[in-house]
């Protein structure tokens, strides 16, 4: 599992979170997940793909409903059906 975090500072209010990966060749990233911590020690799951379904990667990308206050935020990603590499482009 590869995972992109983000900083915001302090503690924010995120609605939602849109995430871009590779998507030239439609292929499908398994086993995604976005955690929100307050302290970067502790991680709740605010989403999986476990309960949503494996997303086909498209250059629309990947809108998430958040609605959490956090600090950190992290996108969890397994590997793709086209390789096991991982390849966030934006988030």
């Amino acid at each position: 599992m590869k995972y992109v975090e983000l900083d915001f500072g302090a503690e924010v209010y995120v609605s939602s979170v849109r995430k871009w990966m590779y998507h030239c060749d439609g292929r499908t990233y398994y086993c995604q997940s976005l955690l929100g911590s307050l302290d970067g020690a502790s991680w709740t799951t605010v989403w999986s793909s476990a309960s949503a379904g494996d997303i086909v990667e498209s250059a629309a990308g990947t809108l998430v409903t958040v609605g959490a206050t956090t600090r950190y935020l992290r996108w969890y990603s397994g590997r793709n059906d086209a390789s096991n590499a991982v390849y966030f482009l934006e988030l």
